[in-house]
């Protein structure tokens, strides 16, 4: 797949509605996994393009093949372009994909995900999912990936906040001990 990419990728201009078609040819014919997580990081330049059309190919991707999202590459980047998605709610829908999976690892992703999509979007969506989180607090991998998130990105002035009040609110609450073992 990656001399497939490179060919349309490394034109000038690079051959991004070529690229496009290719991954498409290749929905329900690929079925390995690890092919899908090649072709989605090098994806990300089609959000150049038309960023609705390139949203919708990586929500075909994504939901063609969910295991991707087992990946920690993959995740890294789609961390990398949330921001660039539009309609942001199709990042939702890959952060409820990640949530409804039980691992430690997609309750983690979710956790950081989901703050990196209010840093890109300012919604309340995520606003409204963090502070559930945190006031609920059953989950130790999702909340540890909220304070893993949250201490990355306090940098962030458009993020500090409420990247302050979830390291304050980890830190006061009583479970502390085990979310951050």
């Amino acid at each position: 797949m990656r001399k497939y990419a490179e060919g349309y990728l490394k034109q000038e201009p690079p051959d991004l509605a070529g690229w496009a078609k290719f991954i498409r040819s290749q929905l329900g014919v690929e079925p390995h996994p690890a092919v899908w997580v090649d072709i989605l990081t090098r994806m990300p330049p089609l959000l150049n393009g038309d960023r609705i059309e390139a949203t919708q190919l990586f929500d075909q991707v994504i939901r063609n093949c969910p295991e991707i999202l087992q990946y920690a590459w993959a995740l890294y980047f789609i961390s990398r372009t949330i921001g660039w998605f539009e309609p942001k709610e199709t990042v939702q829908g890959w952060l409820e994909m990640l949530k409804s999976n039980p691992s430690n690892f997609s309750q983690q992703a979710y956790g950081e995900l989901l703050l990196i999509q209010y840093l890109q979007y300012q919604d309340e969506w995520s606003v409204e999912q963090i502070h559930h989180h945190l006031a609920i607090q059953d989950n130790e991998a999702l909340l540890c990936g909220l304070a893993h998130a949250a201490s990355h990105l306090w940098v962030q002035r458009r993020c500090r906040t409420i990247a302050a009040e979830i390291l304050y609110t980890l830190a006061s609450s009583s479970n502390i001990n085990s979310v951050f073992k």
